[in-house]
């Protein structure tokens, strides 16, 4: 069984002032990560992250220094000699990504597709009272014309 500590101040880092020292000797005492809820802060300028260099930093928290935390930087990322591992999501941009927050496409670990996400697809069908309303308009068109 493979367990990990993942420390959590229900509070938040910002909400006293001790806390991010605390998460910090959790960390040096063994804890595997640290969690947060940035949302829930009391500081606007760490809470509200909007413009497009906050955004690259928010991307960056799960990312490189997700794999910091789990002290796997060495080996992180697209590069010749990595793992392959990694989840592979539709956006154009950072902003798009964080925004739309749409599902997985694609998760791939050592180089091979383990999970796929199929799009939802959605097909306009016309309605049996569509069909039975457009039916009678066509008949009656055609009678008052006088040809069949």
């Amino acid at each position: 069984m493979n367990l990990q500590v993942i420390v959590f101040p229900q509070d938040g880092i910002c909400a006293c002032p001790d806390n991010e020292e605390r998460l910090e000797e959790a960390l040096r005492l063994g804890a595997d990560g640290v969690g947060a809820i940035p949302h829930c802060e009391h500081s606007w300028e760490r809470s509200h992250m909007t413009g497009r260099e906050e955004l690259e930093e928010v991307l960056r928290m799960v990312t490189i220094r997700g794999a910091k935390t789990l002290q796997i930087e060495d080996s992180y990322g697209l590069e010749v000699g990595n793992q392959a591992s990694f989840v592979l999501l539709p956006a154009v941009d950072t902003a798009e990504l964080l925004c739309r927050q749409a599902a997985c496409r694609y998760v791939i670990s050592h180089g091979q597709v383990i999970a796929e996400t199929i799009p939802a697809r959605t097909v306009l069908t016309e309605s049996l009272w569509f069909q039975e309303e457009r039916h009678s308009l066509l008949h009656k068109g055609s009678k008052g014309s006088g040809s069949r």
